[in-house]
């Protein structure tokens, strides 16, 4: 198990980029929060919806602030989420390509660590460490922001929209980490199919990773007429989102049920998908770990 963490340590080492953007992402929201446009003091634009203002707000009962509140909290994830998807794509592509483009491959061969572990270490740091850092950082990101939101609102109409819930945080941030959890899940296989193409190609690993799927979509149209691959693909992209329901309810009685409703991501863990997914990517990780050891270019 040390050995384990050591090696993901590794890849933060060697990646840098993995650790350094969510923290660029953090300090760009503080700023926003702190001087972008709002009303302050009576400068800068006011929050208006068709032209009335302090009707919205006073027309928001007290549930609705609440999923307000919980709608503020969880949007501040959304660009963490959006760097970290891009981050994430770019690492598992380039991982075991680049050690054998710049030979670093004989290095980590002489060390006494097998090519198992080490192809663990590196799905594990992309499925695990990561989410785990940007989760940890957008906790600490939404309580600086909402807090300096606070100040820059207690003293106008619009000091209700802010207004702070711990049930609510709590229960949002619980919500969150349960679903970065069945996210890795349901990622995994994509992530894992990608590193055993990181292991395979000779060059162009970018190229090779856009290009084949297309050509394939391209293939089954011309040849069968059918979009299965296409669908496929949207469905293991785009299924865990479609499994988050809307987190304003029309009927919405208890707070924490209402962002719970909104935000859970739990109903796929009885999906078979995501199981068969999981087995799916143990049978990319395993031809990762043997292409890495035969295919190491020496």
């Amino acid at each position: 198990m040390s050995a384990l963490v050591t090696l993901v340590r590794r890849e933060f080492w060697e990646h840098r980029y993995l650790w350094m953007w969510p923290f660029v992402i953090a300090g760009f929201l503080i700023l926003v929060s702190a001087i972008g446009s709002g009303y302050s003091g009576g400068v800068g634009v006011h929050i208006e919806v068709n032209g009335e203002e302090h009707r919205f707000l006073d027309a928001l009962t007290p549930q609705k602030r609440v999923a307000l509140f919980g709608v503020l909290i969880g949007g501040l994830l959304v660009p963490q989420i959006i760097g970290m998807l891009l981050t994430v794509s770019v690492y598992v592509i380039d991982c075991l390509y680049a050690e054998r483009k710049d030979r670093s491959i004989l290095f980590w061969k002489s060390l006494p660590v097998s090519d198992a572990k080490t192809v663990a270490a590196k799905f594990l740091t992309a499925v695990g460490a990561v989410p785990l850092l940007v989760y940890a950082v957008s906790v600490v990101t939404s309580l600086i922001c909402y807090g300096l939101l606070t100040m820059r609102f207690a003293s106008t109409a619009y000091a209700g929209a802010t207004r702070w819930d711990t049930l609510t945080w709590l229960s949002t941030q619980g919500i969150l980490l349960i679903d970065v959890a069945v996210a890795a899940l349901w990622y995994a296989p994509l992530v894992a199919a990608l590193m055993a193409a990181s292991a395979w190609v000779r060059r162009n690993p970018y190229l090779w990773i856009t290009l084949a799927p297309l050509v394939v979509m391209f293939v089954e149209r011309r040849t069968f007429g059918t979009n299965h691959f296409a669908q496929f693909l949207e469905y293991r992209l785009t299924g865990f989102f479609a499994a988050l329901g809307p987190v304003l309810t029309r009927h919405a009685t208890p707070q924490a049920a209402t962002l719970s409703e909104g935000l859970d991501a739990t109903r796929l863990l009885a999906s078979p998908d995501l199981w068969l997914g999981a087995v799916a990517a143990a049978g990319f990780l395993w031809l990762a770990t043997w292409l890495r050891r035969y295919n190491d270019d020496t």
